[in-house]
């Protein structure tokens, strides 16, 4: 065992912890935001490299163990494999939404963050054939300066992964909770009727008014939404139609007709509440899987109480409207997402610097 590489490890396996465990914290303290699944994520991420510095340590005749292999070996195949079909998935998907939709930013998301995963693995092949041909000045000049071009899309892929995973884990989490007030937020109509996408929510929406009220409670539905300029009428109303006849009674429903924006259907929420002086002590979110973590999260900025019911969504759709969600969370976080890149793209430069002194040591005994 060699301290040069058994001291990083040690103290690259405590960093895990340590950021797994903040991680599990700010979960337990408030699941809503985005940011817990950076933190136990990174944690796992850094229990690997720990785990790879680890097996540097062993002498080379104590052959490879079975959990190297699935620790360190496995990872580093698998890894820009499940990349690389995930990227190919994300090109082909955009190709069907788009004739099944149109073609806008939205749509075209999926198929921008495949070509930045390619771009990123591609980059990754680049540098290990600068490395090998690292006894030229440009094969040298090539492998420690790509991580400043290539550290972004490493960033913006662990981060997706993150929130992906996360917001998979968040949807779960207090479903069957029961609430004072439902509030459904818009999505547009076609026309003066409500869209298959809306009606998900709406149906999501009377489901967990009927929990609260099956739980003894006196629940009201808020239903938000303004009237866009391609639109007949306001969303609110569409919307109070819907419910009215699926059964809820019109005393119950209370339309909100201006917002433009998930943080307005919040805001205008609570004070179309307020001027009706409804008491509440939670409120439930209902709105499609895809959305409820970025409208969780806005909910806690604003400091609003609330729990998340998610409607499904047509699963061709899924992944376009889901990366439209989380550009838009790394649009609000951006500060946050530019540290990140330049700690990664500094310490990748360094560890490129360090494993290219080794390479030259290694090439110099031979």
């Amino acid at each position: 065992m060699t301290s040069w590489v058994v001291y990083p490890a040690v103290a690259v396996f405590l960093t895990a912890l340590a950021a797994m465990a903040v991680g599990a914290v700010r979960t337990r303290r408030d699941a809503r935001r985005p940011s817990n699944g950076v933190w136990v994520s990174a944690g796992f991420v850094l229990l690997w490299v720990a785990a790879v510095a680890a097996s540097l340590s062993l002498d080379s005749g104590e052959g490879l163990p079975s959990w190297l292999f699935v620790t360190v070996v496995y990872p580093m195949f698998a890894v820009p494999l499940v990349l690389l079909v995930l990227a190919l998935f994300l090109v082909v998907n955009t190709v069907v939404v788009v004739r099944r939709e149109r073609l806008s930013l939205a749509t075209v998301a999926p198929a921008a963050i495949g070509v930045l995963i390619l771009m990123t693995l591609v980059s990754l092949v680049i540098q290990f054939v600068a490395l090998i041909c690292s006894a030229s000045p440009e094969g040298r000049l090539i492998f420690l300066l790509l991580p400043i071009a290539a550290s972004p899309g490493v960033v913006l892929i662990f981060e997706l992964v993150a929130y992906t995973v996360y917001a998979f884990v968040y949807s779960r989490i207090g479903t069957d909770d029961v609430a004072d007030v439902v509030v459904v937020l818009g999505s547009g109509l076609a026309g003066d009727q409500v869209t298959p996408l809306l009606a998900s929510r709406l149906d999501a929406g009377i489901a967990a008014f009927e929990r609260s009220r099956e739980a003894g409670h006196n629940p009201v539905m808020v239903v938000s939404g303004g009237k866009g300029s391609d639109e007949r009428r306001s969303e609110a109303e569409a919307m109070a139609e819907y419910v009215v006849k699926e059964g809820i009674s019109r005393d119950q429903v209370i339309l909100e007709a201006a917002s433009t924006s998930t943080r307005e259907n919040l805001e205008f929420s609570v004070a179309t509440l307020a001027e009706r002086k409804i008491s509440w002590t939670m409120m439930a979110i209902a709105t499609s899987n895809f959305h409820i973590m970025r409208a969780a999260s806005l909910a806690r900025q604003l400091g609003i109480p609330t729990l998340s019911v998610g409607a499904r969504t047509a699963v061709y759709y899924l992944p376009s409207a889901f990366l439209r969600e989380f550009a838009a969370s790394v649009v609000h976080f951006r500060r946050g997402t530019a540290v990140a890149s330049a700690v990664v793209m500094a310490a990748w430069i360094a560890i490129s610097w360090y494993v290219l002194s080794l390479f030259d040591a290694v090439r110099s005994t031979l």
